[in-house]
């Protein structure tokens, strides 16, 4: 400490002027934190020994006029950038789940999804497809003999439209090899 000592941020009167640290060399730099959430907007930097009223030491707050948005914070479906990765919606907790609809029929696979805030093309929300290579197989659809369960309920050609089961031997004519016989069914044809 000596008169023209250069002053530094000590809290001690380097340069004997009667002031402590005041025009410091190289002070650090505070950066206004409008909204009090602890994270300083970059555009707008002080510099001091001490961070002036309303200022922080960090610098990567990207909207300084919301609290909920800063680094860190949860992402949502709101069209913001809330975590300030420079990505809106992306990742956000609250984004819906979405099913592949590879047949287009307006039912989608249960087990390829993909969260996202908007509805990406070629998926949709419900998730009930039991076949989704086939168009014509979904919740609903017309059960057609065919061997298959067109309409997703768990049974094949069961009620299929068009058909009957003359012999009520619960198989519908399509399936069962003679009709007009109960006691014969899709496994009794040779």
């Amino acid at each position: 400490m000596y008169p023209g000592a250069v002053e530094v941020c000590d809290g001690i009167d380097n340069d004997c002027d009667g002031d402590v640290d005041i025009d410091a060399a190289a002070p650090p730099t505070w950066y206004a934190d409008s909204d009090g959430d602890t994270w300083g907007d970059p555009t707008a930097p002080a510099l001091g020994c001490e961070p002036p009223d309303g200022h922080v030491a960090d610098l990567t707050d990207c909207d300084d006029t919301d609290a909920a948005v800063h680094p860190g914070a949860e992402e949502v479906c709101d069209g913001i950038d809330n975590d300030c990765d420079g990505l809106a919606d992306i990742g956000a907790v609250d984004a819906p789940t979405w099913y592949e609809d590879a047949d287009s029929d307006g039912y989608g696979d249960p087990t390829s999804v993909v969260q996202a805030c908007e509805q990406p093309d070629g998926y949709v929300d419900n998730p009930a497809d039991c076949a989704d290579d086939d168009p014509f197989t979904y919740p609903g659809a017309p059960e057609r003999c065919n061997g298959f369960d067109d309409d997703c309920n768990g049974e094949t050609d069961y009620d299929a439209a068009g058909e009957v089961d003359a012999d009520a031997d619960g198989w519908l004519s399509c399936d069962d090899c003679d009709d007009s016989d109960p006691m014969v069914g899709p496994f009794g044809c040779d």
